[in-house]
């Protein structure tokens, strides 16, 4: 199933960020790697028909954005060359679910090479499954709340947990490892959905079902931040 080649995958990643030495500056990972980047009109990345790889980053959106781009685009590269993007498409005979496995796969891998597992490890290690281990990685590594929220929930490959990130009633972000959360990007909630219970800066715990919901309210902002672990 995907969850195993997305387990499988990172493995493989974490094993050669490891053996880069962490870097978290793409251009020595790119190096260690033996890619050349270069500039053009888009990000991407290809193998030639010399079997040599290449990035491509956009000069244009030269910004705060293009490390996880680049590191998005580099974890296609490896993913490729060691067979696991095939392995994706073998699964699927729909190429445009394929497809949207991929880019997720790449995203988590991504987030993986910014902020490397013992960073994820001290953040879980000192808050548990919460929204503050959440905030905690990203304000530690820098990475966006999204991007935290998926390191901590696909960290531990037994862990059952999931979270989303709402702007006022509207859900921006969710994810989910080995737990039910029906809930989707760019849903709407409910006005008596327990998240709204949530406290600026204060964990909030809540019941649901079989499981346990922790949130809170990002303090100065309308946004909230939700962990649920399943029991």
């Amino acid at each position: 199933m995907s969850y195993d080649i997305l387990h499988d995958s990172l493995a493989h990643i974490r094993k050669l960020h490891k053996a880069a030495g962490y870097p978290r500056e793409y251009r020595s990972f790119a190096k260690y790697l033996g890619v050349r980047p270069r500039f053009g009109d888009r990000n991407y990345s290809y193998i030639n028909e010399h079997g040599q790889p290449f990035l491509v980053l956009n000069f244009e959106n030269y910004n705060r954005r293009i490390s996880f781009a680049a590191m998005h685009e580099l974890a296609h590269l490896a993913l490729k060359s060691a067979g696991f993007e095939w392995q994706l498409y073998a699964e699927y005979e729909d190429t445009e679910i394929a497809d949207m496995y991929l880019e997720k796969f790449c995203d988590v891998a991504a987030s993986c090479l910014i902020a490397p597992d013992h960073f994820v490890e001290e953040a879980i290690d000192i808050w548990g499954y919460s929204p503050m281990a959440v905030r905690h990685l990203s304000n530690r590594t820098k990475i966006d709340l999204k991007m935290a929220m998926n390191m901590i929930i696909h960290h531990d490959e037994h862990a059952s947990v999931a979270g989303f990130i709402t702007s006022g009633k509207t859900v921006l972000a969710a994810a989910r490892h080995n737990c039910n959360l029906p809930l989707r990007k760019w849903d709407r909630l409910p006005s008596s959905h327990p998240v709204f219970s949530a406290r600026a800066g204060t964990a909030t715990l809540v019941h649901v079902d079989d499981a346990e919901m922790i949130c809170m309210r990002i303090p100065g902002t309308e946004k909230r931040l939700a962990l649920v672990i399943s029991n």
